[in-house]
Formats: structure tokens, C-alpha cells, sequence
């Protein structure tokens, strides 16, 4: 009895896997799973140029002090 449960369960889950691997997306679930990403990639990029207007401003500093 135990193991025919087993086997079920793992007929049931292998059959919800292939249906959903062959389910498309839609653009809303698409576009809702990038924001995440998206959000990063603004934060780095605003990072990435926050730290380059230091270096600048470092180099200013260094260049005026000669």
C-alpha cells in the first residue's frame, strides 16, 4: 500500500512537471518576473556611476594639489 502511494505521488508530480514545462508564459508573468532583475541592474548602475564621479572628483583633488 505504501509503495503504491509512492509511486503514485511520483506519477502525479512527473505529470504537473511535464504539463508545465510545456505551458507558455505570458508577457505579464515575464515582464513581472524581470522587475526583480531589473531593479538590480538600476541600483548597479546607478552605483557603478555614483563611484565613477568619485574617482573623478579623487582625481580633481589630486590633480589640483600638484
Amino acid at each position: 500500500m505504501k509503495f503504491a502511494n509512492i509511486v503514485l505521488s511520483i506519477v502525479v508530480a512527473a505529470t504537473f512537471w511535464a504539463c508545465e514545462a510545456k505551458t507558455p508564459q505570458s508577457d505579464g508573468a515575464k515582464k513581472l518576473g524581470a522587475a526583480p532583475k531589473q531593479s538590480v541592474d538600476k541600483v548597479v548602475s546607478e552605483a557603478n556611476k555614483a563611484i565613477e564621479q568619485g574617482e573623478a572628483r579623487t582625481r580633481e583633488a589630486i590633480d589640483g594639489n600638484k
